[in-house]
């Protein structure tokens, strides 16, 4: 169980945007602070976060 969120910045920026963009981010770092404080990663582009150990990512894209 994590203990919060680690919210990448352009989930926000792209929900007022009309069209949203492909989000590209620097994958390592945000992997590497969400997993040193038990964060969830919250980011549209989870397939770059898949296969690494430990790392609980949601894309509030995808939410029901």
């Amino acid at each position: 169980m994590s203990n919060g969120y680690l919210i990448d910045t352009n989930v926000l920026s792209e929900l007022m945007r009309e069209k949203p963009d492909p989000i590209d981010i620097p994958v390592a770092q945000n992997a590497a602070i969400a997993l040193a404080a038990n964060l969830m990663l919250v980011t549209r582009n989870t397939k770059d976060f898949e296969g690494i150990d430990g790392l609980q990512v949601i894309n509030p894209w995808q939410l029901h």
